[in-house]
């Protein structure tokens, strides 16, 4: 299974002048691109029939950060955008990332590259940014292999001209287990991959890419009935996570959607 979802835009950087590994402050100017800006919250709780089955709730955010530029004049920067926070990735996923070019004191033609460990990779369409006053969007598909391990793994993403060169860093996280609730323009489609097979002690997390439509607000949960399990509510890029402490077959849905149903097969450990 290899699903692709959209998620939202949040804020991101500024260019200043030094080579990528020697980060320079500069005063951002934050700019409210698509999401605003959610604290972030991190909720554990226990179901009172089982042994320590941890759940827990993360809500987006965004954050505006610094970039670095080399370039003939001082003042050129770059204001780069690259989705919503947490960006998150899980082993097989693809995952529609917005990312925003806004250019100070420059303009040209762009190329775009970028810099990733093993595991990821990135498509970027176009793979090249026409930058003026307003600025350019890009569709990006990042992609997890199958075989890369949970942790957090840095992302540059490079844009070169005849102006300069910038870039940014960017983090994205790796779950053990990620099932994805994407953006519908009808109904809600229900969760990707719809079944999924781990083992005791592993800990499965959902994300919502669903941003809504003038029919249904988007928002969802994730309901296990016959473990006492429930999620909170997930609005647009919101995840939650719970970890399995015993062996068996469970069967869950969305409260909101009943008509969307998942399984999750918890083998022993070996």
């Amino acid at each position: 299974m290899n699903p692709t979802c959209e998620p939202g835009r949040d804020l991101s950087l500024f260019a200043g002048r030094k080579g990528i590994s020697r980060p320079q402050k500069y005063v951002a100017i934050a700019v409210v691109l698509t999401v605003g800006v959610a604290s972030l919250a991190v909720i554990f709780s226990f179901s009172p029939q089982r042994s320590s089955p941890v759940t827990t709730s993360q809500s987006a955010s965004s954050h505006t950060s610094i970039s670095e530029t080399t370039s003939s004049d001082s003042r050129s920067r770059i204001l780069f955008s690259w989705g919503s926070t947490p960006r998150v990735m899980g082993p097989g996923t693809t995952i529609n990332y917005t990312l925003t070019l806004i250019p100070f004191y420059l303009s040209g033609h762009f190329s775009l590259s970028y810099i990733a460990p093993n595991g990821i990779s990135i498509v970027f369409n176009p793979s090249t940014a026409e930058l003026a006053g307003s600025g350019q969007a890009v569709d990006t598909k990042v992609h997890a292999a199958e075989s890369i391990r949970p942790g957090d793994y840095p992302v540059t993403v490079l844009a070169r001209g005849v102006s300069g060169s910038f870039n940014l860093t960017f983090q994205f996280h790796v779950f053990d287990h990620l099932i994805i609730i994407p953006q519908s323009s009808a109904l809600p489609s229900g969760f990707v991959p719809e079944n999924l097979t781990t083992t005791v002690g592993s800990t499965v997390t959902w994300i919502s890419l669903d941003g809504g439509t003038d029919d249904f607000a988007g928002i969802h949960e994730v309901n296990f009935a016959t473990l006492n399990v429930h999620s909170t509510l997930l609005h647009a890029f919101d995840t939650w996570s719970y970890t399995f402490t015993q062996s068996g077959t469970f069967v869950y849905d969305d409260p909101n959607f009943p008509q969307n149903m998942g399984i999750i097969v918890v083998l022993p450990q070996k």
